[in-house]
């Protein structure tokens, strides 16, 4: 199972070894190496598993239910992408300006 770590060290590291353009290609190959089969958002979710049966109203509760676990989730992340979103910040104004 491979990881793809977005902490400040990896990073930095990420944007000091590759230019703008080894940056493109090193994230995909990156990527490529994720096995989307761990990943939570690729399995099943027994919530929606008969959602074609539903009524058009019950289908729509479902889908707003399970949009509301993702807002819940990315508001524990907060720090986290607060920090990966300096970081880039910091590395495009050094790029542009």
């Amino acid at each position: 199972m491979n990881n793809f770590s977005c902490d400040n060290y990896h990073l930095n590291e990420f944007f000091i070894r590759y230019d703008a353009s080894q940056q493109t290609s090193k994230c995909r190959e990156l990527m490529m190496k994720i096995d989307l089969t761990t990943l939570v958002t690729e399995s099943r979710n027994v919530a929606s598993e008969n959602i074609d049966m539903l009524s058009t109203i019950d289908m729509l509760k479902v889908i707003n239910q399970e949009d509301q676990k993702v807002a819940l989730a990315v508001e524990v992340v907060i720090p986290e992408i607060t920090k990966v979103v300096d970081l880039l910040q910091r590395f495009f104004k050094q790029e542009v300006g």
